[in-house]
């Protein structure tokens, strides 16, 4: 064989298994992200239901004494998780931040109120429970409304089953076809060294000798790429830090490091065993099924 033969062999054999390399990766990759979605979608909801703000406002014209005192009773309601006093000249300054320095100028009078803005425990976000805890704000002394986004907590409350069974389907139909996906590339690369694995029979090398190269190259191959997989994943979370700071403080590493080895041993374990079941059935083939 000439070096320009052995070139394009070469070639060819780098070229699927990169192929072979690549398409792991990416089913390991989107594996992994759904994964952790759904190992971590609990807490997700609860971030989001915790960090839900009511607007309380206070009487016109009450003191800072009575607005403190007012304060100090909401804070105690068992189901508080945190409380902020919002002074009027709090409220102007941010007001203005939002709609000019000049927005006053309409008024003769300054309409922005006192207010608490006010957090809630996340079991207190559904739509029964708010409207419990709405009533008996609005029953405190000097407070006069009650301000909170009823349409997202309904669709929160409503669909939190439904997203949850529904992030559990999907990820059941990804594993499935990531194993299918992962199964027919390993077939595939297999596959097409059908002929060396004929010759091979043909000396009289043993089902066990023919396997054993393949089955290590499997093992590799599923290593590099849950291992590429990963680092995709940590880049990807590197990438949403800025813009996620508060939510990476849920995540817990000990589920992340677990998660990471499972990706590398599924990577693994689907592509030995699909070498597995690849190698035996072209090791069962006649000669003229080579070519078809």
């Amino acid at each position: 064989m000439g070096k320009k033969e052995k070139s394009i062999v070469f070639q060819r054999i780098v070229q699927s298994y990169l192929s072979s390399v690549i398409s792991i990766t990416l089913v390991l990759f989107l594996v992994g992200a759904s994964a952790f979605l759904g190992i971590n979608a609990q807490k997700f909801v609860r971030f989001f239901k915790e960090n839900t703000i009511l607007s309380i406002v206070l009487r016109d014209g009450i003191t800072e004494e009575d607005a403190l005192s007012a304060v100090r009773t909401i804070q105690s309601l068992p189901y508080i998780s945190e409380a902020k006093y919002i002074s009027q000249e709090q409220g102007t300054r941010e007001m203005a931040e939002l709609l000019g320095e000049d927005f006053l100028s309409q008024f003769d009078f300054n309409p922005v109120p006192v207010s608490v803005e006010v957090k809630l425990l996340a079991k207190y976000i559904t739509t029964e429970e708010i409207d419990v805890v709405e009533k008996e704000l609005s029953a405190i002394k000097d407070v006069r409304e009650v301000y909170y986004q009823k349409l997202i907590i309904d669709t929160i409350s409503k669909n939190l089953e439904m997203i949850g069974l529904g992030i559990l389907i999907f990820i059941s139909l990804l594993l499935f076809v990531s194993f299918v996906l992962i199964n027919n590339t390993v077939r595939l690369s297999v596959y097409a060294r059908r002929f060396t694995i004929h010759t091979m029979r043909l000396v009289g090398a043993t089902r066990g000798f023919i396997r054993r190269p393949f089955m290590i190259r499997a093992i590799f191959h599923g290593l590099i790429s849950s291992l590429l997989a990963v680092l995709m994943l940590i880049g990807l979370f590197s990438l949403a830090y800025n813009e996620f700071a508060e939510i990476y403080q849920l995540f817990d590493e000990e589920l992340l490091i677990l998660l990471f080895g499972s990706m590398v041993l599924t990577g693994a374990g689907i592509c030995l065993i699909s070498t597995y079941f690849a190698i035996n059935k072209i090791v069962k083939i006649n000669t003229e099924a080579l070519y078809y």
